[in-house]
């Protein structure tokens, strides 16, 4: 059996990131056998709920002082990152720094943001075939989400094989190009694979038979799932102006807490209706 390395970035430990634990717990008990999971807080809400986390998995409390805000300004005229991006770059760093500590222990690594998860049971040696065989020499698989105007690689959820953690190197960055209608990108980026070592990754595409919203609930290489808004609003996305024109994009709020509401109730069922293939 394969060892896994998991590890997910919270933004704390109160009552709601409670219930996406144990969602993803949930998820990868389906899922990934002999997974080893990792949950990084980057504040605390109380101590009731930094107890209630280690009860149930690993818990990585990093350093939480704050950082100084770049002087780069974003389309809007705004500072970048915003203090939340400076504290999710830290946790993703803070995975890397556990993976790497552990590159000798584990037959891969998979990286989640809080509201994502596999979906498909024993999805690791059907990834790793494709890796390694149908699409040979590939490090690592991240989505690709055109569907949010994104060219960059989205660390949401990202599985690498040992080689590759000695090129990753997470940074709040730029991309040149620009999105796909040609605004400026700023966000996360993941090192070399971004730029290039691009040959060296497998995309993992949306592939949602039935699509609920065009940014929420996705389902990426009908292994993963990424809730899209689990720990801030959706109405937060680069892509509200693009959405606000046609009818899909109206009422964002009011859908999140509906598709949050329904994944909540049963899991299964909603994502057994968004992957739509011939799943379990």
């Amino acid at each position: 059996m394969a060892k896994i390395c998991v590890a997910s970035v919270y933004a704390n430990d109160d009552a709601e990131n409670q219930k996406w634990l144990d969602l993803q717990l949930y998820w990868l008990s389906k899922t990934t056998p002999g997974a080893e999971h990792f949950a990084i807080i980057m504040e605390n809400a109380s101590k009731e709920g930094e107890a209630a986390f280690r009860n149930k998995t690993n818990v990585i409390i990093p350093d939480r002082s704050p950082l100084p805000r770049t002087k780069m300004l974003g389309d809007r005229g705004r500072p970048w990152p915003p203090p939340c991006g400076h504290s999710h770059l830290r946790g993703v760093n803070t995975a890397l720094d556990l993976f790497k500590k552990g590159v000798a222990d584990y037959d891969g690594f998979l990286l989640l943001d809080s509201d994502a998860f596999p979906v498909m049971p024993d999805w690791y040696p059907l990834l790793t075939h494709v890796m390694k065989t149908v699409n040979r020499g590939k490090d690592i698989a991240i989505p690709l989400r055109f569907e949010h105007l994104e060219q960059r690689l989205h660390s949401c959820i990202l599985f690498c094989l040992p080689v590759a953690l000695e090129h990753l190197d997470f940074q709040h960055e730029k991309m040149p190009q620009g999105d796909l209608i040609g605004l400026t990108e700023l966000d996360l980026t993941i090192g070399k694979y971004q730029t290039e070592l691009r040959d060296r990754v497998f995309p993992l595409l949306n592939s949602n038979q039935h699509k609920v919203h065009p940014l929420l609930s996705m389902v990426y290489y009908n292994m993963f799932y990424h809730h899209g808004a689990g720990s801030r609003p959706a109405s937060m996305r680069g892509t509200n102006n693009y959405w606000d024109f046609v009818k899909a994009g109206r009422n964002i709020l009011h859908q999140q807490k509906q598709f949050t509401s329904q994944l909540f109730e049963d899991s299964p069922k909603f994502i057994r209706y968004l992957r739509g293939w011939d799943c379990q």
